[in-house]
């Protein structure tokens, strides 16, 4: 089956209307305008984004190919919810009715389209069962799910990861308290789950 970003890049190629899909760049740290999500989704096409809800508490990461389809006015929430570059990032926004036009006489876009939203709403499922757990586990677990969606590099048994996700941004991410944080990292790293090196973290791949 095609990816997303292939199917974009189709439609582009026939593309009449250069409003239909745009490409922009973003620098780290900038906040995505949400009124660009009322009449488009967007794609990530390079980089790494986040959702946070108010307070800066991180819901889900996104990677290439990635895309954001439900837009925070649909469901009234365009104050509470933000959409955060972690990197330098490209994203790709489509117009939703345009899209939808296409999918309409070529139905392997509209099963792209439905398998890409399902997933995505399966993988935020999968972000919320951590609130389930106590501290210890809520960190492994949590530092796990960020590696199946960003894949970071690999260190034998170990994977890095990335700087963006500092200790102060994975207290956000997980939900729990710097301090709670730092004790249990350190019991964490006893028991050969976690390393930390120069300042970087690195979870074992095989932890659970």
């Amino acid at each position: 089956m095609k990816s997303i970003l292939s199917i974009v890049e189709e439609i582009s190629q026939n593309e009449p209307d250069a409003t239909w899909i745009s490409y922009k760049t973003f620098t780290k740290n900038t906040v995505i305008n949400n009124k660009n999500l009322i009449s488009h989704f967007v794609i990530v096409a390079d980089g790494i984004i986040h959702l946070e809800i108010t307070r800066a508490q991180i819901l889900q990461f996104y990677k290439n190919g990635d895309m954001i389809y439900q837009s925070p006015y649909d469901v009234n929430v365009q104050d509470q919810v933000s959409i955060v570059c972690d990197t330098d990032t490209k994203l790709i926004f489509v117009d939703r009715e345009i899209f939808s036009d296409f999918a309409a006489n070529k139905i392997e876009y509209m099963e792209v389209l439905l398998k890409s939203v399902l997933k995505n709403t399966s993988d935020l499922c999968l972000e919320l069962m951590k609130h389930d757990l106590t501290v210890e586990p809520r960190i492994t677990y949590t530092l796990q799910k960020f590696c199946d969606r960003v894949a970071p590099t690999s260190h034998g048994e170990y994977q890095e990861i990335p700087d963006f996700l500092n200790k102060s941004k994975l207290a956000h991410y997980g939900n729990f308290s710097r301090k709670s944080l730092y004790d249990k990292l350190d019991s964490l790293e006893e028991q050969d789950i976690i390393k930390q090196h120069n300042q970087k973290l690195y979870i074992k791949t095989s932890a659970s």
